[in-house]
């Protein structure tokens, strides 16, 4: 059986932000099962989020945009149309 996600989410959210720990996480927790509890909500994978992150990374630790997009794992031109994306969530 697969982990919660809720768990999964607090426990990953815990690894980047070690201080909401006493804070933010209880409540973060809660507000979740109240709202989601019991269904199954679809998860979209999202790769081209993934994407513009790992080019962005790279762009800002002072890699080339070539070596960026080789990163990325995509082609030259997939690359730019990546970037040239506007960078929303759907709903």
């Amino acid at each position: 059986m697969k982990e919660d996600i809720v768990d999964d989410f607090i426990r990953r959210l815990l690894a980047m932000s070690p201080g909401l720990a006493d804070t933010v996480a209880p409540m973060l927790e809660a507000e979740l099962r109240r709202q989601w509890g019991g269904t199954e909500p679809y998860v979209a994978k999202r790769p081209g989020q993934w994407k513009q992150l790992v080019i962005g990374q790279a762009l800002a630790s002072g890699s080339s945009l070539a070596d960026a997009i080789a990163r990325a794992g995509v082609s030259r031109a997939q690359g730019y149309r990546v970037l040239q994306r506007p960078n929303k969530r759907r709903r």
